[in-house]
């Protein structure tokens, strides 16, 4: 049997790595994956507990607040449903901060087609420029190309600085 071993070289090293493709977050809302809901989002605009960065939420997650049941409609609206995901998130968040982390996983009741509770994540990374950029999404929309479990994708990532995302709105 052969004796040598490949060694991949450390996922750290990015001397050792090509890249071979971007798809940056203007893209991403350009093209419908993330819908910018900053203004909904935004301290300024008078959201309790609001954001001070650019917040997004992923697709599945837009259709999730869009899709009201029969039932509901005249009781639930599009804007009603947002500010729920979006106030639990803010809150999910400052925990997170306090905690020195940049993601955190927080669930919201959301009566939809096929379900009623979501389990979503909020994290605060780097956009396009570096600036602090908030995103909102069900645990699959943080697996880069599948390779990683739900409860992966929902741990924090402590090598990504988080003192950017220290610009929540404290009531």
């Amino acid at each position: 049997m052969p004796t040598d071993k490949v060694t991949p070289p450390p996922l750290d090293d990015d001397a050792s790595w090509e890249l071979i493709g971007v798809y940056t977050r203007a893209q991403a809302l350009g093209d419908g994956q993330l819908i910018d809901v900053s203004d909904w989002a935004s301290a300024e605009t008078g959201f309790m507990g609001g954001f001070r960065v650019p917040v997004a939420v992923t697709s599945s997650v837009w259709v999730a607040i869009n899709d009201i049941l029969e039932r509901d409609i005249g009781i639930q609206d599009v804007r009603g449903r947002a500010h729920d995901v979006l106030f639990l998130a803010a809150h999910a968040l400052r925990g997170a901060i306090a905690r020195g982390e940049r993601r955190a996983s927080f669930r919201v009741i959301l009566p939809h087609t096929g379900a009623r509770n979501i389990d979503l994540i909020v994290d605060c990374g780097p956009g396009d420029e570096g600036e602090p950029v908030v995103t909102i999404g069900e645990p699959s929309d943080f697996q880069p190309f599948g390779s990683r479990s739900a409860a992966a994708a929902s741990k924090p990532d402590r090598k990504r600085p988080i003192r950017t995302c220290g610009s929540l709105e404290h009531p």
